[in-house]
């Protein structure tokens, strides 16, 4: 079969098109210096004792020993790398490598922290917070604990028993801190007038594992002792629990919360003068119970409280709706090494005492954790680890933020690492003219009525 020249000028460019596209296809876009910008393979990550990444690194800086420019390293990330990983990877930079890395872990500000609870109970305390883009799991080394969809939101678990590590995993990255050893909790002293809230405070503390000194001031000279009251003091007591106005003196109070004692001022004991100078709030008025409030799951409406207003420093760790507005109903500060806690509510014990089934769970609750929230703890414990060496680098517990300080910031792939968008388009601007050109012939000899 003959062809026409116009036939055959086709067929001509199209495979001439075609087999230029092939040789651009398998020969890659062009990688100008190349040689300047290594990676390492994913096994070198992904090997948590460090090995592979020792190793490449190794062969890398001896392949560049000869050279005067530096050697160069950029690496995608798909995970946050363990902590040896990082380790050497820190490590090479500190031998003269340029080490950049790209960001595709998903897993911005992950982190988590575990802290043992200040409770008689005892348990741990787990926060983990991570980014919007996948669910955050915590676990332990035993099972999960809990699960969020909105990591940026964190969570938080308490009162779980850990064991090995805490963990919190976004993704395939996972941040993780040891065990914290468990709190030495200390006695409790109240101070306090006999009535119903000095005993139903005790009586709920008591309940949880707390172990009370009380010294019920009946007159002058003439109380009413629970336990073994002692001098207030951190060696023996971890909170001093104030009910009432003149049934405690300022001075022993402010020397305690400076060596690091709490201090929890509720009820009548907000008006006290003694108290001025540790209150962290001050009273501007009265607040009434919301009637019938104490059997509805807001049973705190239902009690008589003072109006605070917090002092400039202070923080407001609870408060209640009222109207369209949210009163401060507890507020802390910080005195020298100590806390101070005011709670405004006046009688609590009705909470327990005519609230509903749950009430004398719930005030057993409330009252310790607020105790906890200001309650001294020795210096080796609560979470004090022994530390194995001393680092300025954030370490596991915030792995992300760990790797951005050893290695800076993300940066995108250099132009080695990536296909030519340029390069791309030609492959298929060849492919297209060979198409269009090889039915052109076609469509040329079938007008002509050739096979």
């Amino acid at each position: 079969m003959t062809l026409r020249p116009a036939e055959l000028m086709a067929r001509l460019i199209g495979v001439v098109a075609l087999l230029a596209a092939l040789v651009a296809m398998m020969r890659g876009p062009s990688v100008p210096n190349a040689r300047d910008t290594g990676t390492l393979p994913p096994s070198a990550l992904s090997d948590s004792s460090g090995g592979t990444a020792v190793r490449e690194l190794t062969a890398m800086l001896a392949r560049s020993a000869g050279d005067t420019a530096r050697q160069k390293l950029h690496i995608t990330l798909q995970k946050i790398p363990d902590a040896k990983v990082r380790t050497v990877l820190t490590t090479a930079r500190a031998v003269g490598m340029d080490v950049a890395w790209s960001d595709s872990t998903a897993a911005v500000g992950l982190a988590v922290a575990a802290s043992a609870e200040i409770d008689p109970q005892g348990g741990n305390v787990v926060r983990a917070r991570g980014n919007g883009s996948q669910p955050l799991l915590v676990r332990d080394d035993v099972g999960l604990l809990d699960s969020v969809g909105n990591a940026l939101a964190g969570v938080v678990v308490r009162g779980v028993r850990l064991s090995g590590e805490a963990i919190a995993q976004q993704g395939r990255s996972r941040a993780t801190t040891p065990v914290p050893r468990a709190a030495t909790v200390r006695r409790l002293l109240l101070a306090a007038r006999p009535g119903w809230e000095a005993k139903f405070v005790t009586a709920a503390l008591e309940e949880r594992g707390w172990q009370v000194d009380g010294s019920l001031v009946i007159a002058r000279r003439a109380s009413v002792t629970v336990g073994a009251p002692a001098a207030l003091d951190t060696a023996r007591y971890a909170a001093a629990i104030v009910l009432d106005s003149g049934v405690i003196g300022a001075d022993a109070l402010t020397r305690f919360v400076r060596q690091g004692g709490g201090v929890i001022l509720a009820g009548e004991a907000l008006s006290a003068p003694a108290t001025a100078s540790l209150r962290p709030a001050s009273i501007v008025g009265v607040r009434a119970a919301v009637p019938g409030a104490l059997l509805t799951a807001a049973p705190r409406q239902g009690l008589d409280a003072f109006e605070l207003r917090p002092a400039a420093r202070a923080i407001v760790l609870q408060q209640e709706p009222r109207g369209l507005r949210r009163e401060p109903s507890v507020v802390a500060w910080r005195i020298g090494a100590g806390r101070v806690i005011a709670s405004a509510y006046r009688e609590t014990w009705r909470w327990r005492m005519e609230g509903t089934d749950e009430g004398i769970d719930e005030h057993r609750k409330w009252w310790s954790a607020l105790v906890s929230a200001a309650a001294f703890v020795p210096t080796d414990s609560a979470g004090a680890r022994a530390v194995t060496a001393a680092t300025h680098f954030p370490g596991s517990a915030a792995p992300y933020a760990d790797l951005v300080a050893r290695l800076g910031a993300p940066s995108p792939p250099p132009a080695s690492h990536m296909a030519s968008p340029s390069s791309t388009s030609r492959m298929w601007i060849l492919f297209v003219v060979a198409s269009l050109a090889l039915l052109t012939e076609w469509a040329l000899r079938r007008l002509r009525g050739a096979p």
